[in-house]
């Protein structure tokens, strides 16, 4: 029953209209906030979730990954684990690389199951920000939160969350960009168009400036149009520009204007203001009209997420622009770029045969599935033709994302250990629920109980690395050995500062048991 249903709520005649006014709105704040309560009751009175936006002051440079995390709130805290399912949602930063930003990712794409035990009040998701040296605008991406069980979102049924990423590079600091060039093909042959990768404000340093570059089709197309190209370049120092020469391939066929794309990455002793230059391909062949019939393959880039073991299939969708009265045979080269061939998938598919008559077909790639915690993690894929044929590529390179699903691992800590006095040391085991890929530590601290240090026992803190692949040690703290009488005596160690990993409820130490020998 909401405050609608009492009659002694109507307002007076006579009452003015701004107290009519107020008074209808005090009714409705009451009846909202009615109406929440009884929802919550009805709802078994489950705790709210919450959680804030959070900002981060610099994205980092490239190489390692910089960690943010998002805090996720309670209400109350709940007898029961809560859980509740999150997943990431571009914003303008992005996790698969655009031309914008020369095909870079912003950060690593994630999803999960958050879990919160009974009796906390809060919990954490990490994510990875992607750092570069890329002069941009501050860019966000959306952590959304869903599917709750044990508590409830505030009048929704599920919660966004942004994460700002603030630009760290000076845009007065010297910056790489890539020129747009544009010219007339031959009608034989190649010719070269000259592609200028600068430099501005002219660097003090005598550092010389390195960068990698590779050029993507776009409506032009390899090796019809032109010839593709990747390397490296220099911008010696003193220097303020460098010179790539792409060969162009003359043909006397009418055909549209067409362009390519120049992308530059991995920039040392630079920052970027430009990845990404275009390479216009004016017609010279006014209405004469080639006769050569050309089919396009097209392709596009995919994501997989791996499988615990075996494999799991990539499919990347082949187009063509029309049929062939013949099977055509396309060659498939692979290049690992954080993804390793072997290790997280297979290039056994070196050749693809394209049925006479097809219009669309695929390209199935095998993910190997694995139990390590690791970010998602890439590969590109190359399709070329044999020579002489008349199949050209609308995306030459393209590239598969490979999605972990391990989740990061669990420290699991020997309960109870018994030792005699006459023994040089006690030890216990530490292991984790799955390898992961991180590099994971731990502090370890020992507490006195009917044992004390350094009578008894001596007492350091120990700092445990974990190596990326490692999932067991031992941990071993030396006992002293006396000639008193005396009864059996207990002290603690415990698990502390864990970095890259999780230890779940109360498993968080032991105790250790020293059994005298006099």
């Amino acid at each position: 029953m909401s405050f609608f249903d009492f009659p002694q709520w109507r307002t007076p005649r006579g009452t003015s209209g701004r107290r009519r006014r107020r008074v209808a709105e005090t009714l409705t704040v009451l009846t909202s906030e009615i109406e929440r309560l009884e929802l919550r009751e009805l709802l078994g009175g489950l705790p709210v979730i919450n959680a804030n936006s959070v900002i981060l002051p610099a994205e980092g440079n490239p190489g390692p990954f910089t960690q943010v995390q998002i805090i996720v709130m309670l209400s109350a805290t709940s007898a029961t684990d809560v859980t509740m399912n999150f997943a990431t949602q571009d914003g303008t930063a992005n996790s698969n690389g655009s031309v914008n930003n020369g095909f870079q990712s912003d950060y690593v794409s994630r999803t999960g199951v958050l879990t919160i035990p009974a009796g906390q009040s809060s919990g954490t998701i990490q994510f990875q920000v992607v750092g570069d040296n890329l002069v941009e605008p501050g860019e966000s991406f959306q952590i959304v939160l869903s599917n709750p069980s044990g508590a409830m979102f505030d009048g929704a049924t599920s919660k966004t969350v942004s994460i700002v990423i603030s630009d760290d590079e000076n845009p007065n600091d010297p910056a790489v960009s890539v020129s747009n060039p544009t010219i007339v093909e031959g009608n034989s042959g190649t010719k070269n168009v000259q592609v200028i990768v600068s430099v501005f404000p002219t660097p003090t340093s005598q550092n010389p400036i390195t960068y990698f570059f590779f050029t993507p089709d776009d409506t032009a197309t390899d090796p019809g149009d032109y010839q593709s190209q990747d390397g490296s370049g220099t911008i010696a120092a003193g220097q303020i520009a460098d010179t790539l020469n792409i060969p162009i391939v003359g043909d006397r066929s009418s055909e549209p204007t067409e362009s390519f794309l120049v992308v530059i990455e991995a920039v040392s002793n630079a920052n970027v203001s430009i990845p990404v230059g275009r390479v216009t391909i004016q017609d010279n062949d006014g209405g004469g009209g080639g006769n050569n019939t050309r089919i396009t393959i097209s392709s596009q880039d995919t994501a997989t997420t791996e499988g615990d073991s075996g494999t799991t299939a990539m499919t990347f969708p082949l187009t063509l622009s029309e049929t062939s009265s013949v099977p055509m045979t396309i060659n498939v080269t692979y290049k690992d770029r954080s993804a390793t061939t072997s290790e997280d998938y297979s290039d056994a598919v070196r050749q693809k045969v394209i049925p006479a008559g097809a219009l669309a077909d695929t390209l199935v790639v095998p993910v190997l599935g694995d139990m390590t915690h690791e970010p998602s993690e890439s590969f590109s894929v190359k399709l070329s033709a044999p020579a002489g044929s008349d199949v050209v590529f609308n995306s030459k390179k393209f590239f598969g994302t490979i999605n972990d699903n391990d989740p990061v691992p669990n420290i699991v800590v020997q309960a109870a250990v018994m030792v005699n006095e006459n023994a040089d040391a006690a030890q216990f085991i530490v292991s984790l629920s799955n390898p992961t890929s991180d590099r994971l530590s731990f502090n370890v601290e020992f507490v006195p109980g009917t044992a004390n240090s350094p009578d008894d026992f001596k007492s350091k803190r120990q700092k445990i690395k974990f190596v990326p692949g490692q999932f067991l040690d031992t941990i071993a703290i030396p006992i002293v050995n006396d000639n008193t009488v005396e009864p059996t005596e207990t002290f603690n160690y415990t698990i502390t500062n864990v970095m890259n990993g999780t230890i779940l409820g109360t498993g968080s130490g032991g105790v250790i048991t020293i059994v005298d020998d006099d």
